[in-house]
C-alpha cells in the first residue's frame, strides 16, 4: 500500500520504518518548525529499528520524506496521524485540503481526534475522507539516535472504529494488511474513552509530582506508579476508573482495555548498547525511568485530550466525576494552565447539548 504518516516522533520513526520493512510504500511528513527530526533520516535514507523479536528489524528505506504535506498525502490509501494530540489542530488545519472522498485517515492513537476532525471538516465544506481512530499507539517505542529507534513492545490485538461506526468495516479491511492485530470496536466513543494512558498515567505523575521535580526524574516511574503502585496512587487510580466505567456504562462501551494490551503484547528487555543520553527514558537501570519535567506528555496531553474530555462529556451526561475533575484542577494548578478550557469540551467535539441516546447515533451511523 502506498501510506502517509504524520509526524517524525518515536511513533512516527517506528511505524514508519516498520511499515516500509513489510513492504509498503511509506511517506513520512513532519512540520517545517520540526524538520530537525528528519533531517538525519534524509541524510541516511531512511530509519534503523531494533527492539523486539514482534517488529520487523533492520534498515527501512522510506519512499518520501518530506515537510510538504501535499507531497506526502497524495495518492495515499491510509494516512496515519501520529502526532501528540496537543498538535493536531495544527495538522489538521494543513491536512485538511489535502484530503480526497475516500481517503482514510487513522489517528493514533484517538485522543476524540475522529469527532474533532469530523466537526472541524463539517465547517469547512471539505471533502470526505473515512476518519477513523485507534485506542493507542501500536509500539512501545523510543529514539535511541539519528534515524534509530527502539521498540521495546508491539500491541498484540489494538481496537480501531471508524467515524460512523458503520464505516468500520471498510477501515478494518484495508488497515488489516498493515496491522493483522486490529479488531473493531463499535465507535469512536469506545476507541478514546478506553485508552488507558489518562488513568495510568496522571494519578501516578500528580502523587509523585514532589519526587519527580526533586530527582529529576531519577527512579523507575512504571515500578512505583503504575505497575504496582503505593496505596495512595492505587485509590486515586481506582476512583477514575470507576467514574469512567459509569460514563462507558451510559454510552454502552467497554472501558477496561489494558489487561488485554498487557496480556497480548510482548515486549523486549532494554539493549545495554544503546546509549540514551540526553533522552528522556535511560537503559535497565532505570526502567521505565520517570520524567525529569511535570511538563510532559502524561499531564500536558493526557489531562487536556483525556481527562477533560472525559470529564465534560461526562458531566454533561449528569455522570459525576469528582476524582476526574479533582485531577484535572491539579494539574492546572502545577503546570499553571487552563485544561479545562485548552482540552477537548463537548462543544470542541460537536456534542454540546446531546444525550447519550444522540450521541450513540450519532458515531454508530
Amino acid at each position: 500500500m502506498k501510506i502517509a504518516v504524520l509526524g517524525a516522533g518515536h511513533g512516527g520513526h517506528a511505524m514508519s520504518a516498520d511499515l516500509s520493512l513489510a513492504g509498503h510504500e511509506v511517506n513520512l511528513f513532519e512540520f517545517e518548525k520540526f524538520a530537525e527530526n528528519i533531517r538525519p533520516i534524509r541524510q541516511k535514507g531512511g530509519i534503523e529499528i531494533i527492539g523486539t523479536s514482534d517488529v520487523r528489524t533492520g534498515f527501512a528505506k522510506l519512499h518520501k520524506v518530506t515537510t510538504d504535506i501535499r507531497e506526502a498525502v497524495e495518492g495515499t490509501q491510509l494516512v496515519m496521524v501520529v502526532l501528540p494530540a496537543y498538535g493536531r489542530d495544527l495538522a489538521f488545519e494543513a491536512l485538511g485540503p489535502q484530503l480526497v472522498d475516500g481517503q482514510i485517515v487513522v489517528a493514533w492513537p484517538g485522543y476524540w481526534s475522529s469527532l474533532f476532525l469530523s466537526n472541524y471538516l463539517k465547517s469547512r465544506r471539505k471533502p470526505k475522507p473515512i476518519i477513523s481512530e485507534t485506542m493507542s499507539l501500536m509500539y512501545a517505542c523510543r529514539r535511541v539516535g539519528p534515524a534509530r529507534v527502539w521498540v521495546r513492545a508491539v500491541k498484540g490485538i489494538m481496537p480501531v472504529a471508524a467515524l460512523p461506526g458503520s464505516k468500520t468495516p471498510e477501515v478494518l479491511h484495508v488497515l488489516k494488511e498493515a496491522y493483522p492485530q486490529v479488531v473493531p470496536v463499535g465507535d469512536v466513543i469506545e476507541t478514546s474513552l478506553g485508552n488507558p494512558n489518562p488513568v495510568e498515567h496522571v494519578p501516578g505523575m500528580i502523587l509523585t509530582g514532589g519526587w519527580i521535580e526533586a530527582t529529576k526524574g531519577d527512579f523507575s516511574f512504571f515500578e512505583k506508579a503504575q505497575h504496582d503502585p503505593v496505596p495512595c496512587i492505587r485509590k486515586v487510580k481506582t476512583a477514575v476508573e470507576a467514574e469512567r466505567a459509569k460514563l462507558g456504562k451510559l454510552l454502552g462501551v467497554k472501558t477496561d482495555w489494558l489487561a488485554e494490551f498487557y496480556v497480548k503484547s510482548k515486549s523486549a528487555t532494554f539493549p545495554e548498547h544503546v546509549e540514551m543520553r540526553g533522552l528522556m527514558f535511560v537503559a535497565q537501570s532505570h526502567p521505565g525511568r520517570a520524567p525529569e519535567t511535570l511538563q510532559f506528555r502524561y499531564l500536558t496531553e493526557d489531562v487536556p485530550y483525556g481527562l477533560v474530555p472525559m470529564l465534560s462529556l461526562g458531566e454533561q451526561l449528569g455522570v459525576k466525576m469528582p476524582a476526574t475533575r479533582a485531577l484535572v484542577t491539579l494539574a492546572s494548578i502545577i503546570n499553571e494552565v487552563d485544561y479545562f478550557s485548552r482540552g477537548l469540551t463537548v462543544q470542541k467535539l460537536g456534542l454540546a447539548g446531546l444525550g447519550a441516546s444522540e450521541i450513540k447515533e450519532l458515531v454508530k451511523g
